[in-house]
């Protein structure tokens, strides 16, 4: 699917500059100052993934306490999970150079922001923040509501499975193998033996580990299928281009 496809369910306003795919939210006040720090590190060659930060910038209007509750503790959850500075998970002004725009996969239709900064860092692109000016919300209303973390919390889960499953189940395995090791130390101690828990413990784990394996290598599969149909797909367009070039000059 296209990149207007992927992202126009979330009402967005999408512009092209310079080869850069610029989206802003429709309550985000336009701002040169602004446009020009978003795709200047990707112009640079300096990034692949640029969010505006309110924090960072100038937030020119107090936020509701419920808002920036959920928006500071998603941003950490974020950060946390992909060792990226992130201060401002549900910004409305972001930038995407080539190399991200040919790859990037949303899976649900809610917090685009989020998904897409870890989806840019789990398909290993240069992500950064920068400072930007947000006003207050002249019109609409913001989607984060009591039932935020109940649709967040399972799409963050979902996009990891989805695009690098090692990282979802490699821990859960390791877990149930740790509590195998220590549930037959206590059996070996007590009762001479390793009992039937020990042993569930272990094939639970062992069985996760070479399903996380298993989802891994389709996931890899599937990313080298798509990315052999584009690179055949940019032949094809190279090929046309070329032999409508040679019309030309004849």
């Amino acid at each position: 699917m296209s990149p207007s496809g992927e992202l126009n369910k979330f009402k967005l306003i999408l512009f092209v500059v310079n080869s850069i795919l610029l989206i802003i939210k429709p309550n985000k006040l336009l701002i040169s100052d602004d446009i020009d720090r978003i795709i200047r590190p990707i112009l640079d060659d300096k990034a692949d993934c640029v969010f505006g930060s309110r924090f960072l910038g100038g937030l020119q209007y107090k936020m509701p306490f419920h808002r920036a509750l959920g928006n500071r503790f998603f941003s950490w959850v974020t950060s946390k999970l992909t060792g990226l500075k992130v201060t401002d998970g549900q910004t409305g002004l972001m930038a995407f150079g080539k190399r991200y725009i040919c790859n990037f996969e949303i899976i649900a239709d809610y917090n685009e922001t989020q998904q897409l900064i870890i989806d840019s860092w789990c398909r290993h692109m240069r992500v950064i923040e920068v400072p930007v000016v947000f006003h207050k919300r002249e019109t609409g209303k913001s989607f984060i509501s009591w039932r935020y973390p109940f649709k967040v919390l399972p799409t963050i889960i979902r996009l990891f499975v989805h695009i690098n499953p090692l990282i979802v189940f490699m821990p859960i395995s390791i877990l149930f193998i740790v509590l195998s090791i220590l549930r037959s130390i206590r059996d070996i101690l007590l009762f001479n033996g390793i009992g039937t828990a020990a042993v569930l413990l272990f094939m639970i784990g062992l069985q996760t580990f070479f399903f996380g394996l298993v989802a891994d290598l389709i996931v890899k599969k599937i990313k080298q299928i798509y990315l052999s149909i584009f690179l055949i797909l940019s032949n094809a367009v190279l090929i046309s281009s070329l032999d409508a070039a040679k019309l030309n000059l004849t």
